[in-house]
């Protein structure tokens, strides 16, 4: 029976940010469609990987993996992460922050600032977008610094192969640029099969 409560509790705020992205796209005259095989997919198996973190009591990671899921979802649709879908793991990057100690979000923040604030500021936006930068930021306080590095590092990694293959296929032209959100899914996801063989 817990099981079923906690996918659903899963599905439940996956649903709500996605709604929230569905409400600004709409705004802005965007389409956000989700009838695509890889999307429902992803619908079916971020929620899975939740429940086997909350097992193993991974609660942060857990929810984290589900959310990122939603904004790598509104990334590859439409090429924005909108500031009013944020607000779910701004709430729950704060809580964290309340009941931690400092320097959990504090180291988190600094390794955001280090992989993402600085070399967007350096290259004024054209190495990435100003919502991966607030993205990382926010997942930076909520899981604190170690968690943060592996997924950011391995983001990177998982970005800079599709490219190169990508290029190599030329499917991706010189200056092009990728929505990098779904890397940073791929990187949580890294990160939760760390734990979980850990365990």
């Amino acid at each position: 029976m817990h099981i079923f409560v906690e996918t659903g509790v899963a599905e439940l705020e996956m649903l709500g940010v996605l709604w929230l992205a569905q409400r600004t796209a709409r705004a802005n005259s965007l389409l956000l469609a989700y009838c695509d095989p890889v999307i429902i997919a992803l619908l079916v198996l971020a929620p899975l990987s939740f429940v086997a973190l909350i097992r193993i009591h991974e609660i942060w990671l857990a929810i984290t993996i589900v959310s990122v899921c939603a904004y790598a979802i509104i990334d590859e649709r439409v090429g924005y992460v909108f500031d009013l879908s944020l607000l779910p793991i701004l709430f729950i990057g704060t809580f964290r922050g309340l009941i931690s100690t400092p320097w959990q979000p504090l180291g988190g923040l600094a390794i955001a600032i280090g992989m993402f604030g600085i070399p967007w500021f350096v290259t004024r936006g054209r190495g990435m977008g100003l919502g991966d930068v607030k993205l990382a930021l926010l997942l930076g306080a909520l899981l604190g610094p170690l968690q943060a590095f592996v997924i950011f590092g391995s983001s990177f990694v998982f970005g800079a192969c599709y490219g190169m293959v990508c290029r190599l296929q030329g499917r991706l032209d010189r200056g092009a640029s990728l929505p990098f959100v779904p890397f940073m899914f791929f990187g949580c996801c890294f990160c939760g099969g760390i734990e979980l063989y850990a365990r």
